[in-house]
C-alpha cells in the first residue's frame, strides 16, 4: 500500500520561515540567512527560495562581513538507500548572490566556493521516513491469538510539482500472532 503527504507552497514557506535566521559554519567563514521570500517549486528539480544573507570570512585575520542581497538556495530533494531503510535528503545548492559592489566574476567564484563547502561539510538535510514510519501496533487481549498489526515503511519516492512537493512512502504490513503453546 501508499501513502502520500502533499506539501503545498504555503506549507513549504511556513517550514522555511522556521529554519531561519540560520548560520552555517563553511570553512573559515560562515554564512548567515534570514528574510526568507516564497518557495519557488522548479518541477523536477527542486524548491527555489531566495535569502537576505551575511557572508562573514577573515581577511588577513580579521573577519569582514559582506552583505548578500538575494542569496538564490535550491532545495534537492532525493530517496537515497541506506543500511537502514531509505531517506528523504534535501541538498542545498546556491544557484546565485547578488552582492552589491562586486563584479559578477567574483560572485561566481563566491557561489562556487560555498557549494563546495557545502558538499564538503554535507550540510544536506536528512529524514529516515522507513524508520520513523515503522511501527507495530499492539493489539488488545481481547483479539487472541491476534498480537499485533504491523507496518513497515519499505520505499519512497518525491516528486516536485508546480503547486509543491509530494511524498509518496510504501507500506508492507503483516498481522502477527501470539506464540501458541505446544501440546
Amino acid at each position: 500500500m501508499w501513502a502520500e503527504a502533499v506539501l503545498l507552497v504555503e506549507d513549504l514557506d511556513r517550514l522555511v520561515a522556521q529554519f531561519t535566521p540560520l548560520s552555517l559554519t563553511l570553512g573559515a567563514g560562515r554564512l548567515q540567512m534570514s528574510a526568507p521570500g516564497p518557495c519557488v517549486p522548479v518541477p523536477g528539480e527542486g524548491v527555489r527560495v531566495t535569502f537576505r544573507a551575511t557572508a562573514h570570512w577573515p581577511l588577513l585575520g580579521i573577519e569582514v562581513p559582506v552583505a548578500v542581497r538575494a542569496l538564490s538556495l535550491l532545495l534537492r530533494p532525493e530517496i537515497c538507500r541506506g543500511a537502514a531503510g531509505e531517506s528523504l535528503v534535501f541538498q542545498p545548492v546556491v544557484e546565485d548572490m547578488d552582492i552589491p559592489g562586486f563584479p559578477r566574476a567574483l560572485e561566481r567564484k563566491l557561489t562556487a566556493m560555498v557549494n563546495r563547502e557545502l558538499v564538503r561539510k554535507d550540510a544536506s538535510l536528512s529524514w529516515d521516513f522507513t524508520g520513523t514510519l515503522t511501527h507495530s501496533f499492539r493489539l488488545p487481549g481481547s483479539m487472541a491469538p491476534i498480537d499485533s498489526l504491523d507496518l513497515t515503511a519499505t520505499a519512497g519516492r518525491v516528486e516536485v510539482r508546480s503547486d509543491g512537493m509530494r511524498l509518496a512512502v510504501s507500506f508492507s504490513s503483516a498481522v502477527m500472532r501470539a506464540a501458541t503453546p505446544a501440546h
